[in-house]
């Protein structure tokens, strides 16, 4: 009945079925094993079933037979982790036989197919396992580790264990296994020795059964630990997709200005004024953003075409504070004292920190993947050795265990000291990677102001900084190791020690080889917990800086959650198809500032202290001077500053059902295509794309490419002559409603071709410009923003410049500059090549040729390779003849016993 259920029964049923069949025809087998085959192992046991003669051995064949072989090789049916989305083809490792997965078979189809072409090509390759998938491992992880989907805060080590605690509780097993197994040789050897020692007296077990010990053991190890690599590695590589995944999505819900703090810092719920008019805190004429950014330039470093998929309405308005982050009154003194450590407090290192994670942080992470090691395999292993030494060496084994424990102080003070040189290096190399990024982002300005011998000092002393702490690490490891190796010698002498001058006793060979064995374990354990302590040492810093930048990151005012006592009622929702806000403050920081603070270095603020509200369909300006805060305001529609309400009448709202197009003044072109770049994941429709381009007078720029929009162009448009028109073309094909674009290169051609056309007509646009001549024939509103972050004037663009004279001066000035003949059209030159700036790699087919393998020997060597190799070699050389003659003493040793009486061999 259980085998037609597994032929015939859905997959699910099937296996379960199938289980259990197995389980029932093993245990056939185990029974026959114990009555018939355990006595052909021994000299006195006799058959229990011998009476039935040779048929016996036909059920025992049978019984193997399904309870062992078939099981062994029974291919597993396909399940997929999502019945509604199955896999068209499923990889051969999930209906691969155990014999197969054991033993790596269901890779051969891959491996003699590279074996006969030149090169494997990622198409050859089997398709990635469904639980592999990255929308598989987001949905399966992030309820465990990611706050926002309902992740507990504690240790993320502990959320990894619940998301991973399958593929963990496979490898305990494997561990629990291979301990008992390793057992197998040192066990058979005692045995086979003394069996030999005694002349076979009293023995009940065979001495073949002991040969066939000290051969299997081994090799049962080999595969389970080739078993157990396959499943950390391939949760390790599941590990790194699902941190790099969390990492990014969490970097898209903080602030651009934020930066994790030393300190839990406290929500700081920013005082609000008594009056409208006040003055409070208001900064210097030409007061800058936060961190003293030019504040058209603090923007967000993207340009976002996609569309939003839900309106940003609220009533409920909550300072920035993390989710799970809100205090206890009592322990506001305590932050308080924190938070005025002001901006000091804060590092400067975000960027580089967000790239050391998905990076150096992220291989630190994987790199204490073995834990189960130290917290199984090792502790069982001891166990299991001192339990056999203990049964060979009678108590002396305990007197080496007291002094191998009272030695244990010494490495885990080196191990505190790792720790804290960790902490340290990792500090050092996120602020060489801020800097180099940094650097790297204006790379072309420090070419044309020869400022290349400064920003390499920079860099240089940045790195110097972070070799300092790799050194002082690398030195601890070696320190580390001489005591890993050092501890089990001392364990090893005094057991000796004490087994033959206290205690007396000889030492035979069969105890000689048979504990040698056992040491020999006990030692390589307590040299993988030692050497691998410093290792986890360095994940858990990485796995808490992980934890850190999710908990303690200064969040956008949509991710946050703010206190029941703090809470304000206001009335965004009376607002809903409104674009604008009202009667609110809003800041790049919720940072107080203390009296120490120049003006110059205040935190930037935005005052709106009336209604503001666009006009829906129309074409809006919004102008200013440098300084004033003209792209805050768009900062503050799009959810990137702090919204501070000012009374239950305070909103602020930007309708994103359809989406809302961003268009920034810093590039972020891809390396792809220029058409790629355009389209920015919108679906092609080639007769808008050609409006777009004639337009926003891309004709003429694609003409100077030979292979028109199929070009290649680097990363951040550098190959590009007016990169941020490409911005506003890839804005107008996805389509949106809403275009927000800030202070976008303007000339006649966009004004009357673009801003004017078809496409954009009936749409609503937000422009930030200081080209207010050239775009004032468009305007059907004007915002002017002042000097101080408050609203000058509104309306029309006559009343804006009679409220301001220095404007109206401006404004005639650009009237008298504008040039009456812009661009004409161009016709469209078709393509000649293939405009690719990225080739195909190239490949080398065959060996590593030997010109390559010398250079990577001189190289190893540093400026001494002859010396470096001498002094390896003949290092490494030694340390395999010292132990040779380590077995070789002993067993000489031993053999003195036998020559000799017991107080007839010296122990010198």
């Amino acid at each position: 009945m259980l085998a037609f259920f597994n032929v015939f029964a859905p997959a699910a049923f099937g296996r379960v079925a199938s289980l259990h069949l197995t389980l029932v025809t093993c245990a056939f087998f185990a029974v026959y094993a114990y009555r018939d085959i355990w006595p052909l192992m021994t000299f006195t046991i006799e058959a229990g079933d011998k009476a039935e003669g040779r048929i016996i051995w036909a059920k025992i064949a049978l019984a193997a037979f399904a309870g062992v072989v078939e099981p062994l090789f029974e291919p597993y049916a396909y399940i997929p982790v999502d019945p509604k989305n199955p896999s068209p083809v499923p990889n051969p490792e999930q209906t691969a036989s155990i014999f197969s997965f054991l033993f790596y078979v269901f890779l051969d189809p891959s491996i003699w197919l590279a074996y006969r072409i030149s090169h494997l090509s990622l198409d050859q390759l089997p398709p990635m396992c469904d639980y592999d998938h990255a929308k598989n491992l987001i949905k399966r992880s992030y309820p465990h580790l990611d706050p926002f989907a309902g992740a507990k805060k504690g240790n993320l080590f502990f959320g990894l264990v619940k998301v991973f605690r399958r593929s963990l509780f496979y490898q305990t097993l494997i561990l629990v296994i291979m301990a008992f197994m390793k057992l197998a040789s040192p066990i058979g050897t005692n045995r086979l020795l003394h069996y030999l020692e005694q002349g076979g007296e009293d023995a009940l077990v065979k001495p073949w059964v002991w040969i066939v010990c000290i051969a299997t053991g081994p090799l049962i190890n080999t595969v389970l630990f080739q078993l157990y690599i396959f499943l950390s590695t391939g949760t390790l590589v599941r590990v790194e997709g699902i941190i790099t995944s969390l990492a990014f999505d969490h970097a898209l819900r903080i602030r651009l200005k934020a930066e994790v703090s030393d300190t839990k810092k406290a929500s700081v719920v920013e005082e609000i004024p008594s009056a409208p008019g006040s003055d409070a805190g208001t900064p210097d004429s030409g007061s800058t953003a936060a961190d003293g950014e030019d504040e058209d330039s603090a923007t967000v470093h993207s340009r976002s075409t996609t569309a939003a998929s839900a309106s940003t309405a609220a009533t409920v308005v909550a300072p920035a504070v993390s989710k799970s982050k809100a205090k206890a009154p009592e322990d506001k003194k305590e932050e308080t004292k924190g938070a005025e450590k002001g901006p000091k407090a804060k590092g400067n290192n975000l960027i580089g920190k967000i790239n050391n994670l998905v990076t150096s942080d992220l291989n630190n992470i994987t790199s204490g993947r073995d834990f189960l090691f130290i917290l199984v395999s090792a502790p069982m292993q001891i166990i299991l050795s001192m339990w056999f030494l203990y049964v060979v060496l009678g108590w002396s084994a305990f007197v080496g265990l007291i002094v191998m424990v009272t030695l244990f102080p010494v490495p885990a003070w080196v191990a505190s000291l790792m720790r804290s040189t960790q902490k340290q290096k990792m500090k050092a190399t996120d602020g060489r990677v801020q800097h180099v990024t940094e650097m790297m982002s204006v790379l072309r300005m420090i070419k044309l102001f020869g400022w290349e011998s400064r920003v390499n000092d920079e860099v240089t002393a940045k790195r110097e900084e972070e070799l300092k702490w790799i050194f002082k690490n690398k030195m601890l490891r070696l320190g580390n190791n001489i005591i890993n190796h050092t501890i089990p010698l001392v364990h090893m002498v005094v057991t000796y020690a004490t087994y033959t001058l206290i205690m007396k006793q000889d030492l035979s060979a069969s105890i000689v080889f048979s504990s040698m064995t056992a040491f020999n374990m006990l030692r390589m354990q307590m040299f993988r917990v030692f050497g691998m302590v410093p290792g986890m040492i360095i994940a858990n810093v990485s796995l808490g800086r992980v934890a850190d930048f999710l908990r303690n990151t200064e969040l956008l005012d949509a991710f946050t959650e703010q206190p029941a006592e703090d809470i304000v009622v206001d009335a965004s929702a009376a607002h809903e198809d409104d674009i604008g806000c009202g009667n609110a403050h809003f800041t790049w920081t919720n940072e107080p500032t203390d009296g120490t603070v120049t003006p110059s270095r205040q935190t930037f603020r935005l005052r709106i202290e009336d209604e503001l509200v666009f006009k829906k369909g129309a074409f809006n300006l919004i102008i200013g001077p440098t300084g004033s805060g003209k792209t805050s305001i768009l900062m503050a529609l799009l959810s990137e500053m702090h919204y501070i309400p000012l009374g239950p009448n305070s909103w602020v709202n930007l309708p994103r059902d359809g989406g809302v197009a961003f268009a920034a003044q810093e590039s972020w072109v891809q390396s792809e295509t220029i058409k790629d770049n355009i389209l920015f994941g919108a679906p092609y429709d080639e007769e808008r794309y050609k409006k777009v381009i004639y337009q926003c007078g891309l004709k003429r720029d694609l003409s100077l490419f030979e292979a028109g929009d199929a070009t290649e162009v680097g990363e951040k448009g550098l190959t590009l002559r007016f990169s941020q028109l490409w911005y506003v073309s890839g804005s107008l094909v996805s389509g949106i409603p809403i275009y927000v674009i800030q202070d976008v290169h303007t000339s006649r051609w966009i004004i009357n071709k673009c801003f004017k056309g078809d496409l954009i007509r009936g749409r609503t646009v937000i422009l930030v410009t200081h080209n207010v001549a050239m775009a004032s024939p468009l305007a059907d509103f004007v915002v002017s923003i002042g000097v101080d972050g408050r609203i000058a004037s509104q309306g029309s663009v006559s009343e804006a410049l009679a409220k301001d004279s220095k404007l109206a001066e401006e404004f005639k000035h650009e009237e008298e500059a504008i040039e009456l003949d812009e661009n004409e059209d161009v016709d469209e030159v078709a393509g000649t090549t293939d405009g690719k700036l990225i080739v195909a790699e190239e490949i080398e087919v065959g060996h590593v040729s030997l010109g390559a393998f010398m250079l990577f020997l001189r190289a190893v060597g540093g400026k001494w390779p002859i010396l470096f190799w001498v002094h390896y070699l003949g290092s490494d050389g030694m340390s395999e003849i010292c132990d040779a003659l380590e077995m070789w003493w002993l067993g000489w040793w031993a053999q003195q016993y036998i020559k000799s009486g017991h107080g007839e061999v010296s122990v010198a």
